[in-house]
């Protein structure tokens, strides 16, 4: 993805040195369009699984907060008086409750594909922007 990207970057720049347009550059665009879908493909059964295992690592009360806050609706202030604690305590721990199921699939992936932090963070990228992971329907099991 990365030499893709240069590649297009120093296309882009020989273009507007030349003043001419290039035909080139939508079809290296493609090509980043296919290298997503592939990858996209290859990785979402993995990427969905390690969020599931997360899931199962994540304290009971985290996922409580997770639940209330998306299949439920509840605001954090809603969350904050449900726990009888204050708003900016009940953010928190749903942020902290966020970040623990990323990190928990961060370190699944790792481990289970053998990458490499960058490459992890390329592919998260990717995926997390396209993949249709309902962490919601993780929760109603």
């Amino acid at each position: 993805m990365i030499a893709v990207r240069t590649a297009i970057n120093l296309r882009r720049r020989k273009a507007d040195a030349a003043g001419t347009p290039l035909d080139e550059e939508r079809e290296i665009a493609a090509s980043v369009d296919v290298e997503a879908t592939y990858l996209e493909a290859r990785y979402k059964a993995e990427f969905e699984e390690a969020v599931r295992i997360a899931m199962g690592r994540l304290a009971p009360k985290q996922r409580a907060l997770l639940r209330l806050h998306l299949l439920d609706g509840l605001s954090i202030d809603v969350l904050g008086a449900h726990y009888q604690v204050g708003r900016a305590t009940a953010a928190r721990w749903l942020a902290g409750a966020r970040e623990a199921l990323r990190e928990f699939t961060r370190a699944e992936l790792v481990a289970k594909l053998g990458l490499t932090e960058s490459q992890y963070a390329s592919l998260a990228r990717l995926i997390q922007g396209r993949l249709d992971v309902s962490v919601a329907s993780l929760l109603r099991e």
